[in-house]
């Protein structure tokens, strides 16, 4: 059955040759294009999205093949990477190093998450500082290599690892001293893009969140004022607040969740000690002047 197989498919590519169609043709156009699909995705997802496999990519880059069937450069054609994707060398540097920062806020030293990123630990130390102007960007399957090993990391303790509880405590320090946001502050789908912020609050960029540093004593470094009480989007926020309500009550912003407590039947200290505010603001909250 095999044999009458391969005759039939023999005569089929003889009747084309004859006929002055060949099934191969050069790969140029072929190789151009997975060079494209490179700057964008590993070759490793390059061969999931085209649906072919890893060796058929790798030995075409690496020109080990010359020539390439016409289905197959077809296929390939077909495929391009949507506008979404398209991160830049420049971006997944900036997503690799918070990355690195926010595991060393989380107490990871340099050198383990070196490790498990695939890099020396003096690349791994340049990268969080940003001091080294070698580092132009970041290839994507370095940046896939370095997502998963924060994925990993991050999922785990700093302990686990061997890291002892002073350099977890110096570390932690250190990050606070220079603003870094813990892994767990950002989303890691969006944590390349510049415009991106970090939620130390869970409502960052907006009043409440404002309201939450101010509730919770965070303090963050300013090269103006020294220090601050809030992030930069959430202060940004309080001030496009402001404008809009200048009439509002200082507590304005704290009047919801007080009410929600109030309903759940806490009293003025209670409520003060639990938001971190004055209970005559609860006071004015639970009575408010009537206007004369």
């Amino acid at each position: 059955m095999r044999k009458e197989g391969w005759a039939r498919r023999r005569k089929e590519l003889d009747l084309m040759r004859a006929r002055g169609i060949d099934q191969y043709v050069p790969n140029d156009q072929l190789v151009e294009h997975l060079r494209f699909l490179e700057r964008w995705w590993p070759r490793t997802v390059i061969a999931e999205r085209i649906g072919m496999s890893p060796t058929f990519v790798h030995d075409h880059l690496e020109g080990r093949c010359v020539r390439v069937h016409r289905d197959h450069l077809a296929k390939v054609l077909a495929v391009t990477v949507p506008e979404d994707e398209r991160v830049t060398d420049e971006d997944r540097f900036l997503g690799a190093q918070r990355m690195a920062r926010g595991l060393i806020a989380k107490g990871f030293t340099s050198r383990v998450i070196a490790e498990h990123a695939g890099m020396s630990e003096e690349s791994m130390r340049s990268l969080t500082s940003g001091t080294n102007r070698n580092w132009q960007g970041m290839k994507p399957w370095t940046y896939e290599r370095f997502l998963r090993a924060a994925e990993k990391l991050d999922a785990a303790s700093p302990g686990d690892y061997g890291v002892c509880t002073t350099a977890q405590k110096t570390n932690k320090t250190r990050s606070v001293q220079k603003h870094w946001a813990p892994l767990g502050c950002w989303e890691l789908a969006e944590i390349h893009k510049p415009d991106a912020i970090p939620e130390w609050t869970g409502a960052c960029g907006t009043e409440q969140g404002y309201q939450i540093h101010y509730r919770e004593k965070h303090e963050f470094p300013d090269p103006e004022l020294g220090t601050v009480r809030a992030c930069g989007p959430c202060r940004e926020a309080h001030r496009e607040y402001r404008r809009r309500n200048p009439q509002a009550p200082p507590w304005e912003p704290h009047a919801a969740a007080v009410r929600e407590l109030i309903a759940d039947g806490l009293g003025d200290t209670d409520i003060a000690a639990e938001l971190g505010i004055n209970p005559r603001t609860v006071e004015r909250i639970r009575k408010p002047r009537r206007k004369q």
